[in-house]
């Protein structure tokens, strides 16, 4: 029988205190005027310069020109969610 080749994208494993992840995320700030990439389950992520969650396009080929947390803080994890609060409660 043929293996079939099915991406699932990256796994949470261990939370970035260090504990195994068992379901529970930290939240962090998405801009709220908007971002020009789409975020997905299982995509790496880090903080950009403004202090909210961004998408790393860098493929972790190397550690210095293309690591996967670019010239920012570093990669901060694994997007598995996010939600909608309406500025009006």
């Amino acid at each position: 029988m043929a293996t079939t080749a099915a991406p699932y994208g990256l796994r949470p494993i261990n939370r970035i205190d260090g504990t195994p992840y068992a379901g529970a995320t930290s939240q962090f700030l998405i801009d709220p005027a908007g971002t020009n990439t789409n975020l997905f389950y299982g995509q790496v992520v880090l903080i950009n310069a403004s202090g909210y969650i961004a998408l790393s396009t860098a493929t972790g080929a190397d550690i210095t020109t293309n690591n996967l947390g670019g010239a920012n803080v570093g990669a901060i994890g694994v997007f598995v969610s996010c939600s909608y609060i309406n500025a009006q409660g």
